[in-house]
C-alpha cells in the first residue's frame, strides 16, 4: 500500500500507517493523508490546535525551526478501544539532507479515528529537550526563544 492511495481503514491500520508515513513522506504530506479536515491536535498542558490547516502551519513551523520533517518510529505499545487508538512510540526525527538527527523522544498519544482519518490527535510527553535545547539542529531558537545549550 503506498501513503498516497492508503487501504488503512482499522483505527489501528491508520495510526500505524500514518506512523510509517511520517518516515516515506514526512509530517506534513502524512497529515494531508490520514488527518481529517477538522481535526483537533492537543499537547495537554500546551497548546490545542483547530483544523487540518492550522496543523499543517504548526508543523511548518517546527519544520523550518528544528529541520527535521522526518521521523522513525518505533511503538512500544498499542492498544485499541473501538475507534480509539494509544500509542506508545520512541521517535527519531531527522533531516535526510544534512543527515541531522533527534533520538530519544518519547511520547503517549491518543487518537481518535472516525471512517479511516484521524479526527483527535493528544500527544504526552516531556518537552524539555524543545525548552532547554538539546532537540534543536545546532543553530537557532527554539520555540521559547532559547539557544541550542551544551
Amino acid at each position: 500500500m503506498s501513503a498516497k492511495n492508503s487501504q488503512a481503514t482499522s483505527p489501528e491500520a491508520v495510526v500505524r500507517a500514518m506512523y510509517a508515513a511520517w518516515d516515506t513522506v514526512g509530517f506534513i504530506e502524512s497529515y494531508k493523508i490520514y488527518m481529517h479536515d477538522d481535526v483537533i491536535m492537543e499537547n495537554p498542558g500546551g497548546a490545542v490546535f483547530h483544523g487540518l490547516e492550522m496543523l499543517i502551519k504548526i508543523t511548518e513551523n517546527y519544520n523550518e525551526r528544528y529541520k527535521r520533517p522526518y521521523a522513525r518510529i518505533v511503538v512500544k505499545n498499542l492498544a485499541v478501544n473501538g475507534n480509539t487508538v494509544l500509542t506508545e512510540r520512541d521517535e527519531t526525527c531527522y533531516n535526510r539532507e544534512t543527515g541531522d538527527t533527534f533520538s530519544g523522544f518519547v511520547a503517549m498519544s491518543a487518537f481518535v479515528v472516525e471512517n479511516g482519518k484521524i479526527t483527535r490527535w493528544a500527544d504526552y510527553f516531556d518537552p524539555t529537550p524543545y525548552k532547554v535545547g538539546s532537540a534543536l539542529p545546532d543553530s537557532g531558537p527554539n520555540f521559547f526563544g532559547k539557544k541550542k545549550t551544551a
